[in-house]
């Protein structure tokens, strides 16, 4: 998985999240000059139902 290691700082933000059913968006907003600064969706498997012996 490849990482981004950015600081932000002297501003107020915004952490926004949009979690579905096999997938989670994101985004980062810069409150101060309303710009969004970073954003992105992580997506996985869906559970699958356990199985009870």
């Amino acid at each position: 998985m490849k990482t981004n290691k950015k600081i932000y700082k002297d501003n107020q933000y915004t952490l926004s999240i949009d979690p579905g059913l096999n997938n989670v968006g994101w985004a980062l907003f810069d409150e101060e000059n309303k710009k969004m600064v970073e954003m992105g969706v992580r997506k996985f498997e869906p559970a699958k139902e356990a199985k009870i012996s």
